[in-house]
């Protein structure tokens, strides 16, 4: 599952930082380390 991000520029800000934006359900933002691994709330 990819990241969704608002426009190119975060996501290009956020992958500099080494950090993905996930948007979860409920419209919360989650930043997430890129070693981290990601699970789809249940």
């Amino acid at each position: 599952m990819s990241p969704h991000f608002r426009d190119l520029g975060e996501a290009l800000e956020w992958r500099a930082k080494g950090e993905t934006l996930l948007f979860l359900r409920d419209g919360a933002r989650l930043p997430i380390r890129k070693d981290q691994a990601w699970r789809p709330a249940t």
